[in-house]
């Protein structure tokens, strides 16, 4: 099991190549939970399998278009012919003019949700059930229901919390699937009973932990995010996200020790950098790659 795995590919040119995970045809039975993935090209890119994906996210990279933010990716989950997944309460988001999901392989989609200028793209087996989708693609009502702040907490490009709204449509639109898993992204109980909600969160009425904590979530060096981090949260009580923001001049080369944070299989520390912070000379950082 890969578990919390989380990548964002800052490669500043969109290319179908620019992947954050990338599982290969030698691959079977591996799992990945909990995991939130970014790329330009596609976040999650599989051509082997079987795979099951739980909770996770699989989001288009930040880029700047014209000084303004923009989200970017091709197809943020691509199963090509011999791929062959089942996905649970994940969400595949898609960047400008691009799909959420695209497939000519074998796949089984269960309480997801997609966007994208096709939310579904699909030329192989796709079994859907109760996914939603933000155009007509996904299953009979739970389509066009709207990527927007209806919906969740926040769509803002780069700073995105998928937490559902009181109003979401997603509430209590799901399938339990209690029997293969128990726990929503940042570790909140799932019901037992009843129907589940879809998408990676399960609605707290009462309130969500708050998954990206630090004092200022915006540092110009890995070695102040480290320190804030061990100094104001040394003990993770839930997975914490740290942004590397601000323009570098060249790359930061000082090694950096992660000394006096307590992490758990489910409180995690993820820091990855903004497309602003990413240096001029950098193109691409290497996903991971399985089988």
């Amino acid at each position: 099991m890969l578990l919390g795995y989380s990548y964002n590919n800052t490669a500043t040119v969109a290319s179908s190549f620019t992947y954050a995970l990338e599982v290969g045809s030698s691959t079977t039975g591996i799992v990945l939970k909990n995991c939130i993935m970014r790329a330009p090209g596609a976040a999650l890119l599989i051509y082997g399998g079987p795979v099951t994906v739980i909770n996770c996210l699989c989001l288009p990279a930040t880029m700047m278009v014209y000084s303004v933010p923009t989200e970017i990716s091709i197809n943020t989950v691509r199963i090509q012919s011999a791929g062959i997944a089942t996905f649970y309460n994940s969400l595949f988001i898609a960047g400008s003019g691009g799909t959420g999901f695209t497939s000519s392989g074998t796949v089984t989609a269960i309480n997801c949700y997609a966007s994208g200028s096709t939310s579904y793209g699909n030329s192989g087996t796709l079994n859907l059930t109760t996914s939603a989708s933000a155009d007509t693609s996904g299953s009979t009502g739970l389509q066009s229901i709207a990527y927007s702040t209806v919906n969740f907490t926040s769509v803002t490009a780069g700073s995105e919390n998928f937490a559902l709204t009181s109003g979401s449509s997603l509430i209590g639109a799901g399938t339990n699937e209690y029997s293969t898993f128990t726990t929503d992204i940042i570790g909140t109980p799932r019901q037992s009973s009843g129907a589940w909600d879809v998408g990676s969160f399960a609605y707290n009425s009462g309130g969500y932990p708050n998954y990206a904590v630090c004092s200022t979530c915006s540092f110009t060096t890995l070695a102040s995010a480290i320190s804030d981090i061990a100094t104001n949260h040394a003990v993770l009580t839930n997975p914490v996200t740290v942004n590397i923001s601000g323009t570098w001049a060249s790359a930061d080369t000082t090694s950096v020790s992660i000394t006096g944070i307590t992490t758990t299989a489910t409180n995690t520390l993820s820091i990855y950098t903004s497309g602003s912070a990413v240096h001029p000379g950098y193109f691409q950082m290497r996903p991971l790659i399985i089988g």
